[in-house]
């Protein structure tokens, strides 16, 4: 079974996309979330979300959303990235500095209440994959624990008796 699984995924990957879409759209739709990622959560390393463990889970995250979902994100990043050509002269959304990107996004969200109604999907999107990986567990301070670190073995038998 797992072996099918992995089979079909790599067959969907080589294929080319997701959803009837090409490999090239996906990418081009997973990298304009991940600029908008950077607004949504930025990050003292800017490295973040271009890199890492945090792009990763946000990957996962992206490929586990349901088609319908996907492809409401994908439009609303395709018309983020439109308005960001027009306000700033053909440069995409991704380009732009990160303080543009932000005004740009509330100017957005401000104008149209029905994108304002897509984005908090988006958001928690983001802010899972991002305090769900190892990145966001050292920017919170949580230590992940296990049953014996820092114990003695279960099996080990105790000091003084033999």
């Amino acid at each position: 079974m797992r072996r099918r699984i992995f089979l079909g995924t790599c067959g969907v990957y080589l294929a080319g996309g997701l959803n009837g879409q090409t490999r090239r759209e996906v990418d081009e739709s997973f990298c304009l979330l991940c600029a908008l990622a950077s607004v949504v959560v930025p990050d003292k390393d800017p490295m973040a979300w271009e890199k890492g463990p945090a792009r990763d889970k946000l990957l996962e995250a992206w490929r586990g959303t349901g088609e319908k979902e996907r492809e409401r994100i994908s439009s609303f990043l395709d018309f983020l990235n439109n308005e960001a050509r027009k306000a700033a002269g053909g440069v995409n959304f991704g380009s732009l500095e990160i303080h543009t990107r932000t005004s740009l996004l509330r100017d957005i969200l401000d104008k149209s209440p029905d994108l304002a109604g897509d984005f908090p999907r988006m958001r928690s999107l983001i802010v899972f994959s991002f305090y769900g990986s190892s990145v966001g567990y050292l920017r919170t301070g949580y230590i992940p624990t296990t049953q014996f670190k820092g114990y003695r073995e279960f099996f080990q038998k105790p000091e003084g008796r033999e």
